[in-house]
């Protein structure tokens, strides 16, 4: 832990002499374009902040399957049998396993009922539209004492080494943010002059992957999108890894989670010959022996109750699944709940 400390401390330095390289150049704009970049981890320390009124709340971890949307609310919105407790959702365009660990040292810290995580079998997929290395910046959610099991961890599997665990910490002091969104700032203008940048300036990360996800959605159609529920899980595969490090994190402190296996189509996937229903008994078996509750539901909704082939549902598939969920996972998420898993893979309902 010291040899952690001192590591840490050359970090700092060196972001602070960088910064200050920065802000002679161009300050103003580059810490702008910086600040930018951090939208999500500025917004999810608002809903953290959130979770700290009580009572407590049964929080919900997930991606954009778990938003409203213009067609449809959230289906946690259309929950019955909560007994008056808040379900507060904390979801993200694209997160998965690597961005829920992140996030749950904040969210256990405010004592939650229970934690709800979403697994969407797309977002297993490396594939898929997203990785943690475009807001890495969410590892500055995990507290300095965490970081050397955190390094046991798959994160270099998704672009993000001991170098980012480490600078990202700068984000808990107001100071060194600063230091950070600048050197941030300065290396996407670079990146920009030479034409590597990922996004463009005048847009976070989340904006500008919804416009490259429609994109490529219109260039390349259903199947696109199709191809990445194709994906073989095993135990060793990273982002079960995560999940199952986040199932016990939760359990180390006391909270129950239950790991919700999103609806997925199913009839779309089979006819294309990319249906792989053992991934989910994968995923129960992995959930299970890490302390937690596994609730399988991806096969419950008809392919009219998606509005499309990333899993997105029409206004009748969230009343359904509202359904489900009001009778299959809230149950498990009261005080004193059984240890029971309802099988929860029956058809579409």
């Amino acid at each position: 832990m010291h040899r952690l400390t001192r590591i840490f401390g050359v970090f700092v330095a060196t972001m602070v002499l960088v910064a200050g390289v920065a802000l002679w150049r161009d300050g103003r704009e580059i810490l702008r374009v910086g600040r930018n970049l951090h939208g999500v981890r500025l917004q999810f320390e608002r809903m953290v902040e959130r979770l700290r009124t009580p009572p407590p709340a049964d929080v919900w971890l997930g991606d954009s399957t778990l938003l409203p949307t213009r067609h449809s609310p959230a289906y946690t919105d259309l929950l019955v049998g909560a007994g008056g407790v808040r379900q507060e959702v904390l979801a993200f365009l694209g997160f998965n396993f690597f961005h829920y660990y992140c996030m749950l040292p904040s969210v256990l810290e405010t004592r939650p009922q229970a934690v709800v995580a979403l697994a969407n079998l797309r977002m297993f997929n490396p594939e898929s539209d997203l990785n943690l290395g475009s807001f890495v910046d969410l590892c500055g959610s995990l507290p300095l004492a965490e970081l050397p099991r955190a390094l046991g961890l798959p994160f270099p599997r998704q672009g993000v080494g001991v170098a980012k665990l480490l600078s990202y910490q700068l984000l808990r002091s107001p100071v060194a943010a600063q230091a950070l969104f600048a050197f941030d700032g300065l290396h996407r203008r670079l990146a920009e002059r030479d034409g590597t940048g990922l996004f463009v300036r005048d847009e976070n990360p989340t904006t500008q992957l919804a416009r490259r996800t429609l994109d490529r959605l219109e260039r390349q159609g259903e199947a696109a999108f199709l191809a990445t529920y194709d994906v073989k899980l095993e135990a060793d595969h990273p982002t079960v890894q995560m999940m199952a490090a986040a199932v016990a994190l939760a359990r180390e402190h006391g909270v129950t989670m239950v790991v919700l296996a999103a609806p997925i189509p199913v009839a779309a996937l089979r006819a294309r010959g990319w249906y792989r229903p053992e991934n989910f008994a994968v995923l129960r078996q992995v959930v299970e022996d890490s302390g937690g509750k596994f609730v399988d539901l991806h096969a419950v909704l008809a392919a009219d109750q998606f509005r499309d082939s990333s899993g997105h549902y029409t206004r009748a598939g969230a009343e359904a699944l509202a359904r489900r969920v009001s009778t299959d996972v809230l149950p498990l998420l009261a005080p004193g709940a059984s240890g029971a898993h309802p099988a929860g893979s029956g058809g579409a309902g």
